[in-house]
């Protein structure tokens, strides 16, 4: 509306300071605005939506070049036939710049071939009009489509954000029952074999479901909360350990403004527990984790259990951190694994939030 309204002004705002406007060439004008107007919009509110949008181009096509012929006459009459006459005839025409030029190429016109009088005199230019009119339609056809391809866009990425959203969510829940399941499994073979063991196991696995029902639901947490979980869970696991694993975590002081997402090292700690550990030789756990570089990085190493295949390590776990760091970060995170005959290394090296 606010373009419609300056072109209206515009004939009036920047007109030379010596020409005049009378009522009837303002009429003029702005029924050219109208018909151009009306044109604008039965193709931009009606053929585009109901035949362009719809593929059916030729269609399209023949209703625009209609549209624009018809818009073109009728121009053509209403200037010349109604408002030019009327103007003559009138009493407020007095001579002046517009006025003289309208009759000097009226008298032009008369000694001229048809074909040129025709472009010359206002009244003749029927041939320009239904080219500006078709002009117009595909402006109109231009702005339409860019509008709706704007509206698709941003329909697609609202959509991709929703789904990177609910796939999140669903991936960040499928760590609790995976944790759960591991957890149950540990307390289940201490019941029999070391009562008391298990009830501490169970009052340390408590504390472990509080942080997984009130602390986890946040987008993001502070890294200092994140190893309070990992070291309650570390307990709860050295629980039934015997003296023949050896169990390290080293990590520097953490800044209270450091956060990350919830849960993201467990999967790592949890697979060293569950695949590095053996009751029948030495065996090993080090996790130590680094904050330098504006960078988090965790590395976890420990040794192979004879009890395990090499690939069952890539479980759900696993597989679930890594569908979660590219939801995440994208391609801006690092994960590696090494493994060789005797120990299997985990690096995880993530950009750090100081939000």
């Amino acid at each position: 509306m606010l373009i419609w309204v300056a072109i209206a002004v515009l004939p009036i705002l920047f007109k030379p300071s010596e020409v005049t406007f009378n009522s009837f060439q303002l009429q003029g004008i702005y029924v050219h605005l109208a018909i151009t107007i009306l044109v604008f919009y039965l193709c931009y509110s009606v053929i585009i939506p109901l035949l362009f949008y719809k593929k059916k181009i030729i269609p399209t096509l023949i209703l625009i070049i209609a549209i624009s012929a018809v818009a073109s006459v009728s121009l053509s009459y209403t200037k010349d036939k109604v408002v030019h006459r009327r103007m003559l005839k009138s009493p407020e025409n007095q001579p002046g710049p517009i006025m003289k030029m309208h009759n000097e190429m009226a008298k032009k016109s008369e000694k001229m071939p048809r074909r040129y009088a025709r472009r010359m005199y206002p009244g003749g230019i029927l041939f320009d009009n239904f080219f500006f009119f078709l002009l117009i339609s595909g402006a109109a056809l231009s702005i339409r489509a860019t509008q709706k391809w704007m509206l698709e866009e941003q329909d697609r990425k609202s959509l991709e954000v929703e789904k990177a959203t609910i796939e999140l969510a669903w991936l960040k829940n499928q760590v609790s029952p995976h944790f759960f399941f591991n957890t149950l499994n540990n307390i289940h073979s201490l019941i029999e074999s070391n009562p008391s063991f298990a009830q501490k196991s169970v009052h340390k696995l408590s504390k472990l479901m509080r942080y997984l029902l009130y602390e986890s639901n946040a987008t993001l947490i502070t890294l200092s909360k994140e190893i309070a979980f990992i070291e309650n869970y570390m307990g709860l696991m050295k629980l039934k350990l015997t003296d023949k694993v050896k169990v390290s975590f080293n990590y520097p002081a953490i800044p209270a403004n450091i956060s990350i997402p919830p849960l993201l090292f467990n999967p790592l700690i949890e697979n060293a527990f569950k695949f590095g550990v053996s009751y029948q030789e030495e065996s090993f756990i080090k996790i130590e984790l680094e904050i330098e570089d504006k960078k988090i990085t965790l590395m976890v190493e420990n040794s192979i259990s004879k009890n395990h295949p090499l690939q069952e390590q890539l479980g759900i776990g696993l597989a679930n951190l890594r569908q979660r760091l590219d939801l995440l970060y994208t391609k801006n995170y690092d994960l590696q694994v090494e493994e060789d005959s005797d120990t299997y290394k985990v690096k995880l090296e993530i950009p750090i939030d100081e939000s």
